[in-house]
């Protein structure tokens, strides 16, 4: 079981969304739909490895209170730092934690 006092950071849950520019053409935004504490963790090398995941790219573990409203095409703003969201587990299929597969946007 995962400790709440280890999600110690803020993040945003964004969502897409598609809107209007001044000139006409659709593009896609993002809408925060939720603020919460997460715990944010790089991933191992051998972690990777295993879920098949390329290189050259910064993969992470955010692990969240559960969420149902979480899902692959959202993403996560911290700080300035922006994850989308690769993968959602529901940690220990109780419901309570969410431990998120993601990859930094650079």
């Amino acid at each position: 079981m995962l400790a709440a006092g280890r999600l110690q950071h803020r993040i945003e849950l964004q969502s897409v969304g598609r809107a209007k520019a001044d000139d006409g053409q659709s593009i896609e935004t993002f809408t925060t739909y939720a603020t919460v504490w997460a715990d944010i963790k790089p991933m191992r090398g051998a972690e990777a490895i295993e879920a098949q995941q390329q290189s050259g790219q910064n993969w992470f573990k955010i692990t969240v209170r559960y969420n149902a409203s979480i899902n692959i095409k959202d993403r996560i703003a911290f700080k300035s730092r922006v994850f989308e969201v690769n993968y959602a587990l529901d940690f220990e299929e109780r419901k309570i934690f969410q431990e998120l597969t993601c990859t930094e946007i650079v």
